[in-house]
């Protein structure tokens, strides 16, 4: 918005291209970053104080609400998450007390709250919105990589912690609002494979809409 009115300025549709087209190229370069292993360059000196940033930039690929990507940018995403819950989120890597890596630790725990308070909700909701069809060969693998964010977090923080910051918080609330939420949340409690947790996930959707 310009400064002292309530004008919005409208971007031309071609440069609303290149910022996507940007935005898409961003999302590959920090998937790749984390999937091959390099992610200590995000704790570099010179990128930490960045690291939220890039945090809400991969969460806005994830969750898409303006339907500007397609469902494979979206998995590239999503995937981004994942692997960083694999390897920022052991209890070795969330309480490590030692001083050379207490900065590190930080960051760490900093990521696990903005997953469990912003990523998630984004990312259940967004299999709920009325536009998305988990028949669809390319939604499902969304879905499919979703299941697997929540087993390997449940995985790393454990069940207990998982039952409690995830299961009971996400799935006894409004985004499972109808008489099938308590066996909703069990379900989600129980799962140990990500298939487990895709058929949860599957009939959180369908529930949804009966």
């Amino acid at each position: 918005p310009a400064v002292g009115s309530n004008e919005v300025i409208v971007l031309p549709p071609h440069l609303i291209t290149e910022q996507i087209a940007v935005k898409k190229l961003t999302f590959s370069v920090l998937q790749s970053l984390v999937a091959n292993g390099v992610t200590n360059i995000l704790l570099t000196p010179s990128n930490a104080p960045h690291i939220e940033k890039v945090l809400h930039t991969m969460s806005e690929g994830a969750i898409d609400a303006s339907h500007c990507y397609d469902p494979i940018v979206r998995k590239t995403c999503i995937s981004f998450f994942r692997h960083l819950i694999d390897q920022w989120c052991s209890p070795s890597t969330l309480h490590d007390a030692s001083q050379q890596m207490q900065q590190h630790t930080i960051i760490h725990n900093g990521f696990l709250r903005f997953l469990l308070d912003s990523v998630l909700p984004g990312l259940l909701r967004s299999l709920l919105h009325p536009s998305f069809n988990h028949h669809d060969a390319l939604q499902s693998r969304c879905l499919s990589e979703i299941a697997k964010i929540l087993t390997t977090l449940k995985d790393r923080i454990g069940t207990t912690e998982f039952d409690t910051s995830v299961a009971l918080k996400f799935f006894t609330g409004d985004l499972a609002s109808t008489s099938l939420l308590q066996d909703v949340s069990k379900a989600f409690s129980q799962a140990v494979t990500s298939k487990d947790m895709e058929k949860c996930l599957t009939i959180m959707i369908t529930s949804s809409k009966q």
